[in-house]
Protein backbone atom coordinates (compact mmCIF):
# COMPACT_ATOMS: atom_id res chain seq x y z
CA UNK A 1 0.00 0.00 0.00
CA UNK A 2 0.98 3.68 -0.92
CA UNK A 3 2.87 6.04 1.50
CA UNK A 4 -0.65 8.21 0.51
CA UNK A 5 -2.91 5.94 2.18
CA UNK A 6 -1.46 5.02 5.50
CA UNK A 7 1.02 8.90 6.32
CA UNK A 8 13.33 23.77 21.41
CA UNK A 9 13.12 21.45 24.62
CA UNK A 10 12.82 17.15 24.09
CA UNK A 11 12.26 14.79 26.26
CA UNK A 12 13.26 11.41 24.90
CA UNK A 13 11.70 7.54 25.07
CA UNK A 14 13.17 4.90 24.05
CA UNK A 15 10.81 2.27 22.68
CA UNK A 16 12.70 -1.38 22.60
CA UNK A 17 9.97 -4.12 20.58
CA UNK A 18 10.00 -7.73 19.70
CA UNK A 19 7.57 -8.65 17.34
CA UNK A 20 6.78 -12.04 17.86
CA UNK A 21 4.06 -13.82 15.63
CA UNK A 22 2.37 -10.50 14.82
CA UNK A 23 2.90 -9.17 18.36
CA UNK A 24 5.07 -6.08 19.60
CA UNK A 25 6.15 -6.13 22.87
CA UNK A 26 8.03 -2.43 23.68
CA UNK A 27 9.80 -1.96 26.69
CA UNK A 28 9.43 2.17 28.24
CA UNK A 29 12.66 3.91 29.52
CA UNK A 30 12.78 7.39 30.01
CA UNK A 31 16.44 8.60 29.26
CA UNK A 32 16.58 12.60 28.96
CA UNK A 33 14.81 15.21 29.69
CA UNK A 34 16.70 18.15 27.24
CA UNK A 35 16.42 21.86 27.71
CA UNK A 36 13.18 24.06 26.79
CA UNK A 37 13.87 26.36 24.42
CA UNK A 38 11.90 28.84 21.99
CA UNK A 39 10.81 27.03 18.35
CA UNK A 40 12.09 29.08 15.49
CA UNK A 41 9.16 30.97 13.47
CA UNK A 42 6.86 28.66 11.70
CA UNK A 43 8.42 25.23 12.70
CA UNK A 44 5.47 24.82 14.71
CA UNK A 45 2.06 23.98 13.33
CA UNK A 46 -0.18 23.31 16.73
CA UNK A 47 -2.79 26.34 16.45
CA UNK A 48 -3.52 26.60 20.09
CA UNK A 49 0.50 26.30 20.88
CA UNK A 50 2.09 29.03 22.92
CA UNK A 51 5.50 30.05 21.92
CA UNK A 52 6.95 30.54 25.08
CA UNK A 53 4.84 27.75 27.09
CA UNK A 54 7.09 25.75 29.50
CA UNK A 55 5.99 22.57 30.37
CA UNK A 56 6.29 21.62 34.48
CA UNK A 57 8.20 18.62 35.23
CA UNK A 58 4.53 16.64 35.92
CA UNK A 59 3.22 17.31 32.37
CA UNK A 60 6.18 15.52 30.49
CA UNK A 61 5.94 12.41 32.20
CA UNK A 62 2.40 12.21 31.19
CA UNK A 63 3.14 13.57 27.40
CA UNK A 64 5.55 10.47 28.10
CA UNK A 65 3.83 7.91 29.31
CA UNK A 66 1.15 8.51 27.07
CA UNK A 67 3.77 8.76 24.14
CA UNK A 68 4.73 5.69 24.14
CA UNK A 69 1.07 3.86 24.83
CA UNK A 70 -0.16 5.57 21.85
CA UNK A 71 2.55 5.00 19.53
CA UNK A 72 2.70 1.11 20.87
CA UNK A 73 -0.89 1.02 19.77
CA UNK A 74 -0.32 2.78 16.79
CA UNK A 75 1.44 0.36 15.33
CA UNK A 76 -1.19 -2.18 16.08
CA UNK A 77 -3.12 -0.18 13.64
CA UNK A 78 -0.38 -0.26 10.49
CA UNK A 79 -0.73 -4.35 11.30
CA UNK A 80 -4.27 -4.25 11.07
CA UNK A 81 -4.27 -1.32 8.00
CA UNK A 82 -1.30 -2.27 6.18
CA UNK A 83 1.33 -4.87 6.86
CA UNK A 84 -0.86 -8.04 8.02
CA UNK A 85 -4.87 -7.12 7.75
CA UNK A 86 -6.75 -10.23 9.31
CA UNK A 87 -7.40 -13.63 8.18
CA UNK A 88 -10.40 -14.18 6.49
CA UNK A 89 -12.35 -17.46 5.59
CA UNK A 90 -12.24 -18.33 2.04
CA UNK A 91 -15.15 -18.38 -0.10
CA UNK A 92 -16.36 -22.05 -1.50
CA UNK A 93 -14.61 -23.10 -4.58
CA UNK A 94 -11.90 -20.51 -4.05
CA UNK A 95 -14.38 -17.96 -5.97
CA UNK A 96 -13.86 -13.75 -4.79
CA UNK A 97 -16.96 -13.03 -2.88
CA UNK A 98 -19.81 -11.63 -5.12
CA UNK A 99 -19.94 -8.52 -3.08
CA UNK A 100 -16.51 -8.02 -2.08
CA UNK A 101 -16.13 -8.56 1.09
CA UNK A 102 -14.41 -11.75 2.85
CA UNK A 103 -15.58 -12.91 6.38
CA UNK A 104 -12.82 -12.09 8.94
CA UNK A 105 -11.61 -15.05 10.91
CA UNK A 106 -10.11 -13.56 13.91
CA UNK A 107 -9.95 -14.40 17.40
CA UNK A 108 -8.87 -10.59 18.00
CA UNK A 109 -11.65 -8.91 16.61
CA UNK A 110 -15.15 -10.08 15.88
CA UNK A 111 -16.94 -6.92 15.08
CA UNK A 112 -16.39 -3.83 13.94
CA UNK A 113 -17.93 -1.82 16.62
CA UNK A 114 -14.72 -3.60 18.29
CA UNK A 115 -11.94 -1.72 15.52
CA UNK A 116 -14.20 1.43 15.91
CA UNK A 117 -14.00 1.66 19.67
CA UNK A 118 -9.59 0.35 19.63
CA UNK A 119 -9.29 3.53 16.78
CA UNK A 120 -10.75 6.30 19.06
CA UNK A 121 -9.00 5.02 22.04
CA UNK A 122 -5.72 5.98 19.76
CA UNK A 123 -7.29 8.85 17.30
CA UNK A 124 -9.09 12.05 17.72
CA UNK A 125 -12.06 11.10 16.50
CA UNK A 126 -12.14 12.49 13.05
CA UNK A 127 -8.38 10.92 12.34
CA UNK A 128 -10.51 7.72 13.81
CA UNK A 129 -13.20 7.91 11.40
CA UNK A 130 -10.71 8.64 8.56
CA UNK A 131 -8.99 5.41 9.30
CA UNK A 132 -12.05 3.42 9.68
CA UNK A 133 -13.89 4.70 6.42
CA UNK A 134 -11.33 5.98 3.94
CA UNK A 135 -7.85 5.49 5.15
CA UNK A 136 -6.43 5.39 1.08
CA UNK A 137 -8.81 7.97 0.22
CA UNK A 138 -10.19 6.22 -2.45
CA UNK A 139 -13.65 6.42 -0.15
CA UNK A 140 -13.58 2.71 0.64
CA UNK A 141 -13.35 1.08 3.94
CA UNK A 142 -10.89 -2.13 5.07
CA UNK A 143 -13.16 -3.25 7.54
CA UNK A 144 -17.09 -3.78 7.25
CA UNK A 145 -20.36 -5.08 8.59
CA UNK A 146 -21.11 -8.26 6.33
CA UNK A 147 -24.30 -9.51 5.86
CA UNK A 148 -24.22 -13.34 5.98
CA UNK A 149 -27.14 -16.37 5.89
CA UNK A 150 -26.43 -18.70 8.29
CA UNK A 151 -28.82 -21.70 9.10
CA UNK A 152 -32.22 -20.89 11.41
CA UNK A 153 -31.96 -22.23 14.68
CA UNK A 154 -35.77 -23.20 16.01
CA UNK A 155 -35.80 -23.52 20.24
CA UNK A 156 -39.91 -24.13 19.87
CA UNK A 157 -40.75 -28.42 18.54
CA UNK A 158 -43.92 -26.56 17.78
CA UNK A 159 -42.91 -24.47 14.97
CA UNK A 160 -42.80 -26.50 11.90
CA UNK A 161 -43.98 -26.47 8.29
CA UNK A 162 -42.57 -25.72 4.97
CA UNK A 163 -42.94 -22.23 5.35
CA UNK A 164 -40.38 -21.78 8.14
CA UNK A 165 -37.41 -20.16 7.19
CA UNK A 166 -34.66 -22.27 6.41
CA UNK A 167 -31.90 -19.20 7.13
CA UNK A 168 -31.29 -16.05 8.62
CA UNK A 169 -29.10 -12.71 8.46
CA UNK A 170 -26.58 -12.54 10.45
CA UNK A 171 -23.77 -9.68 10.44
CA UNK A 172 -20.14 -9.79 10.93
CA UNK A 173 -17.21 -8.41 10.23
CA UNK A 174 -15.80 -8.31 6.68
CA UNK A 175 -12.33 -7.51 5.33
CA UNK A 176 -12.28 -5.82 1.59
CA UNK A 177 -11.53 -8.64 -1.10
CA UNK A 178 -9.39 -5.62 -2.65
CA UNK A 179 -6.89 -5.52 0.74
CA UNK A 180 -3.90 -6.70 -0.15
CA UNK A 181 -0.73 -6.35 2.83
CA UNK A 182 1.85 -3.62 1.91
CA UNK A 183 4.83 -6.51 1.65
CA UNK A 184 6.82 -3.37 0.74
CA UNK A 185 6.65 -1.70 3.73
CA UNK A 186 10.29 -2.14 5.21
CA UNK A 187 10.38 0.35 8.43
CA UNK A 188 12.27 -0.89 11.78
CA UNK A 189 9.68 -0.64 14.24
CA UNK A 190 11.51 -3.33 16.30
CA UNK A 191 13.39 -0.47 18.12
CA UNK A 192 12.43 3.49 18.33
CA UNK A 193 12.95 6.63 20.40
CA UNK A 194 10.29 9.05 20.97
CA UNK A 195 10.86 12.49 21.72
CA UNK A 196 7.68 14.37 23.05
CA UNK A 197 7.19 18.20 22.95
CA UNK A 198 4.40 19.89 24.56
CA UNK A 199 3.18 23.00 23.17
CA UNK A 200 0.67 23.77 25.86
CA UNK A 201 -1.66 21.41 28.33
CA UNK A 202 -3.61 19.67 25.85
CA UNK A 203 -0.67 19.56 22.84
CA UNK A 204 2.10 17.82 22.59
CA UNK A 205 4.04 17.68 19.18
CA UNK A 206 6.08 14.18 18.61
CA UNK A 207 8.86 12.49 16.87
CA UNK A 208 9.09 9.07 16.10
CA UNK A 209 12.95 8.11 15.22
CA UNK A 210 12.80 4.02 13.85
CA UNK A 211 15.59 1.55 13.50
CA UNK A 212 17.72 2.90 16.75
CA UNK A 213 18.21 6.10 14.78
CA UNK A 214 17.94 9.33 18.12
CA UNK A 215 17.30 12.64 17.81
CA UNK A 216 21.48 13.08 17.50
CA UNK A 217 21.60 11.08 14.70
CA UNK A 218 22.61 12.31 11.66
CA UNK A 219 19.18 12.05 9.17
CA UNK A 220 20.42 12.09 5.37
CA UNK A 221 18.48 10.83 2.16
CA UNK A 222 19.34 7.18 3.12
CA UNK A 223 17.21 7.29 6.72
CA UNK A 224 15.13 10.30 6.64
CA UNK A 225 12.04 7.95 6.24
CA UNK A 226 12.82 6.47 9.50
CA UNK A 227 11.78 9.89 11.23
CA UNK A 228 8.07 10.14 11.79
CA UNK A 229 6.35 13.48 12.80
CA UNK A 230 2.80 13.59 14.67
CA UNK A 231 1.07 14.64 17.73
CA UNK A 232 -1.22 14.24 20.26
CA UNK A 233 -4.40 16.06 21.78
CA UNK A 234 -5.43 15.80 25.06
CA UNK A 235 -9.76 15.93 24.56
CA UNK A 236 -11.30 15.30 28.17
CA UNK A 237 -8.91 14.61 29.86
CA UNK A 238 -7.01 11.81 27.70
CA UNK A 239 -4.33 11.91 25.00
CA UNK A 240 -5.14 10.48 21.64
CA UNK A 241 -2.94 10.57 18.40
CA UNK A 242 -3.83 13.58 15.98
CA UNK A 243 -2.72 11.44 12.91
CA UNK A 244 -2.19 7.97 12.17
CA UNK A 245 1.61 7.58 11.54
CA UNK A 246 3.50 5.20 9.61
Amino acid sequence: MSEKKYKENKSIIPLVSTIVIAVIAIVLAIVAIMTLKKDKPGENSLSTAVDNFVPTDALIEECTYAAHDLVRDNFSVIRLYITEGLAHFDEPYGNLPEDGIYTVNSTEYSSLEQIEEMLKSIYVNSEAERVLTNIDGNGKAVYVNREILVDAVYTDEAESGESRPLYTTETVLGISADFTPDTSYTKDWSTCNIAVLPKSETECELTIYLGGLTPDSEIDENNKDSVLETAMRKIDGEWRLAQFVY
